[in-house]
């Protein structure tokens, strides 16, 4: 009796875990579709791709969303939009403490391609 508790125990634990596992694949999927497809909804609902970075926790995912400042003045909901769009199409993703932050994009110098030359002194040699 007790080889079979101790068995019933030990597959418990096994089923506990391979379902924690699968859990875990799970988000870890939606996580790597969304960060191919919410550039592009965002894109197509505010007009300009975002900069995004995703962190995923055990419980929590964190997003950072990179935008100019025109279009951080302009849209104010862009965190709601991509919360709706979280819970409509990833709703593992949904259940986890998720956060959003809004940065602003840093502004690119434009850089030169050819590089300054000093001019030499021909000599008369």
């Amino acid at each position: 009796m007790k080889k079979f508790l101790k068995n019933l125990v030990v597959l418990g634990i096994l089923a506990a875990g391979g379902y924690c596992v699968y859990k875990f694949i799970v988000r870890l999927k939606q996580t790597l579709k969304l960060d191919k497809s919410l550039p592009l909804f965002l894109k197509n609902t505010i007009g300009e791709k975002p900069g995004i970075q995703i962190n995923l926790q055990f419980r929590s995912l964190a997003i950072i969303l990179k935008f100019s400042a025109e279009t951080l003045a302009r849209e104010t909901d862009i965190e709601q939009f991509v919360r709706e769009y979280i819970e409509d199409f990833y709703p593992a993703l949904a259940q986890m403490s998720l956060t959003v932050r809004l940065e602003e994009k840093p502004v690119e110098k434009e850089v030169d391609l050819e590089p300054e030359t000093p001019e030499t002194e021909e000599s008369d040699s």
